[in-house]
């Protein structure tokens, strides 16, 4: 008893109903019996779509769904799910009690931003062309690098904080003068560059390709202060990423959900990435 080998505890044991008694796991003959496999569905809630649970023994429903929901959820990309159960007591017909029940399955939690502190980054995986848009919901504490790729020669995809902001699009860089990067704007950057729905800026065509893009630093380094609320990413019109701050909730990581490919993007830098509230 000492040493743990022995202990009090409830165990699920053997029990005869004729005799009153537990019996011995030696003292149980076991037969095999065909049974019903029973089919339940739950709706998610705000939803057209439903979780089905295939089930031999009803007792186990509640654990089967767990799994499935979790299954559920890393297929059809999503933070999380709420799942509404209603259970319906009958009896000679006519219905006794009713209660319905709100389950949630949630694997990241969304915030309103993240913040770097120069050290942190997010590799996105995409190379810039002429053809790539970034539409980004932000503002910047120093003059380093929103995100950015830089590319053969002086070729350069890249946003930069500076007193105002400044645009580097293949060959040709300009500023938005009269704009602080200190304050918060939506941007759309490509060949044409938006603030806050307003066109800013024009670039002349031109062919050109970039190494990876970075957010929160350019590739080859200036690495800045800035908070982000939202990044996407276009490529010839098609939305490639859609990323959205969050938080993992089974080990507190920040990051970026990419709602487009259902992946989770975690900072490729050092330290950690400061957190907005939850949404």
């Amino acid at each position: 008893h000492e040493k743990g080998l022995i202990y009090k505890g409830k165990k699920m044991i053997n029990w005869c109903p004729y005799c009153n008694t537990s019996i011995s796991d030696a003292e149980v003959e076991y037969e095999e019996e065909p049974t019903h496999l029973w089919h339940i569905k739950y709706k998610v809630k705000d939803s057209e779509k439903y979780i089905i649970v295939g089930v031999d023994e009803t007792f186990t429903t509640m654990t089967d769904l767990v799994a499935y929901a979790a299954e559920w959820l890393a297929q059809d990309n999503k933070f999380g799910v709420e799942i509404s159960i209603k259970i319906t007591a009958t009896g000679n017909n006519q219905k006794i009690a009713e209660s319905t029940q709100t389950l949630k399955f949630v694997l990241y939690t969304q915030l309103e931003y993240i913040k770097s502190t120069k050290t942190q980054y997010i590799k996105t995986g995409i190379n810039a062309t002429e053809k790539t848009v970034v539409e980004v919901d932000t503002v910047s504490e120093d003059d380093m690098s929103v995100f950015g790729a830089a590319g053969s020669g002086s070729n350069m995809f890249n946003l930069t904080g500076n007193t105002t902001r400044s645009f580097r699009w293949g060959t040709q860089r300009k500023n938005s003068t009269g704009y602080s990067c200190k304050e918060r704007a939506k941007i759309v950057f490509g060949q044409k560059v938006y603030l806050n729905g307003e066109l800013i800026i024009e670039y002349n065509p031109e062919t050109f390709t970039t190494s990876e893009v970075y957010i929160f630093r350019r590739n080859n380094g200036d690495a800045g202060s800035c908070t982000i609320y939202y990044l996407k990413i276009y490529e010839d019109g098609t939305l490639i990423r859609n990323y959205v701050p969050c938080i993992r909730n089974e080990d507190s990581v920040i990051g970026m959900y990419d709602l487009v490919e259902g992946e989770f993007y975690t900072n490729s830098g050092t330290g950690n990435f400061i957190q907005g509230p939850e949404v």
